[in-house]
């Protein structure tokens, strides 16, 4: 069944001012052709002197391949959305650990 509004469940936050950190990581989905979509979590750097859109490609993360209908439902279980943020945090902390060692010169 499909929805009428597929993005209105999407959290609102504060308007985007266009700033970005230095790193991050972007995701995309891919639907496969045996009933699945595989999200991927890639590793990025922000482009000096480019607006938000302006990312290069570091290193994959991680995956997660979902059941079509649980994807577009958005019906993980509240563990599994925590292990996904869980999993994100721990990331991108790990890389800000590191970029403020090389910074310090440690």
């Amino acid at each position: 069944m499909a929805r009428k509004d597929p993005l209105k469940r999407v959290w609102v936050g504060p308007m985007d001012d266009g700033a970005r950190g230095s790193i991050g990581v972007t995701v995309s989905a891919m639907e496969l052709e045996n009933g699945k979509v595989r999200m991927h979590f890639d590793d990025v750097d922000h482009v000096e002197g480019k607006t938000a859109r302006g990312w290069k490609h570091r290193v994959f993360v991680t995956s997660l391949e979902l059941d079509t209908s649980l994807f577009d439902e958005a019906s993980l279980t509240d563990e599994e959305f925590a292990g996904l943020g869980r999993t994100l945090l721990g990331y991108l902390s790990a890389r800000m650990e590191i970029l403020r060692r090389k910074a310090g010169g440690t």
